[in-house]
This record gives C-alpha cells, sequence and structure tokens, in this order.
C-alpha cells in the first residue's frame, strides 16, 4: 500500500513538474528558440560523442523543443545515418519501441521537459526514451535551454525505469554523467 502510493505521489509530483516547465518553454519566443537552438546545436557538433558516431537517433523537436532540424541536417551533411522516431511511436505501447534494437546506434538525443544536474530527466511523458535507453544502453545525450535545468534543487525522485542522460548540453554549457570512462576521456 504504501509503495503503490509512492509511485502515485511521484507521478503527480512528475506532472506539475512538466506542467510547469512546458508552461514557461511555451512562453519562449521563435527568436529565442531559434538562437538558443543554433548554440545548442553549436555545442553538441564539438563533442567527441558527435564527431565519432555514425548512426544516431534523433527526436523530431515539436513546439518550443531545442529544434533539431539543424542536427538533421548537419547529420545527412556528413553522411550519418539518422533514426527519427515515428510521431505515432509516442503514442502507442512501449513495446513497439523494440524495432530500434541491433540497428547499431552509436548516440540517441533525447528531447527533454525539465532535467537536474544529476542529468535526470522529465520527457514528454509516455517513457519512449527511457524503454528505448534501458534497451540500447547507447550513449544519450539531453538537449536543453538553460531555463530547462534545476539547479541546486531535488528534482524528482527517480524511479527505477528513469534514465538518466550521459550528457546535456544546453546554449551555456555542457554536463557530463561522471563515469569511471568519462575520467579517462
Amino acid at each position: 500500500m504504501v509503495q503503490i502510493r509512492n509511485e502515485m505521489y511521484k507521478s503527480v509530483e512528475k506532472k506539475i513538474l512538466r506542467g510547469k516547465y512546458l508552461e514557461q518553454r511555451k512562453q519562449m519566443d521563435v527568436e529565442d528558440v531559434n538562437r538558443k537552438s543554433n548554440i545548442v546545436c553549436k555545442q553538441l557538433f564539438e563533442q567527441r560523442v558527435w564527431i565519432e558516431a555514425k548512426k544516431i537517433h534523433c527526436y523530431k523537436s515539436i513546439g518550443n523543443e531545442v529544434s533539431t532540424v539543424k542536427v538533421l541536417e548537419e547529420a545527412k551533411r556528413l553522411g550519418k545515418e539518422i533514426i527519427v522516431p515515428e510521431e505515432h511511436l509516442y503514442k502507442v505501447e512501449p513495446a513497439y519501441v523494440r524495432q530500434y534494437q541491433d540497428k547499431g546506434i552509436d548516440l540517441v538525443i533525447c528531447p527533454g521537459v525539465v532535467f537536474d544536474l544529476e542529468l535526470n530527466r522529465l520527457g514528454r511523458g509516455k517513457g519512449f526514451y527511457d524503454i528505448l535507453l534501458s534497451q540500447l544502453g547507447t550513449y544519450a545525450v539531453g538537449l536543453a535551454y538553460e531555463e530547462q535545468i534545476v539547479k541546486g534543487e531535488y528534482l524528482f525522485s527517480p524511479e527505477g525505469h528513469d534514465i538518466p542522460m550521459d550528457m546535456l548540453v544546453t546554449e551555456e554549457y555542457i554536463c557530463l554523467l561522471y563515469t569511471s570512462d568519462a575520467a579517462d576521456e
């Protein structure tokens, strides 16, 4: 009973945070979205993980998310193979994510509504990327605006299925999840 109550609380907590940050992002004007998205993309293109990746899974930006138009264009220009999930996959049972297994994906670029400095992420709310990352075990990069990062606060209690990012790229900085592999870079 206590576990069910805790899960319900976490669900409500995530819903409130998601709503707050979606509303904040919705208020951004087009010029700001384009300017910041361009800077985020430029930062991404300088990262070794991007340079070395041959096959990339990338979200298709919607609304005022960090635009992935430049990511898709640059990947094409560099001859990288890019996989963009079908729109309907976000709305169906997560089991459909299995179609991405064994595709040799080197890098997954994930959307997010809000992140913290431990690279936890609240996404669109369907669990697509958590399932994808758990199945692929591939390097994950979140793209975000600085306003989407909660600093010095507790974001939410990650659940067992929540997968943190390996890297977070904003217009102001790049944050890496510390692992023993990261120390060797």
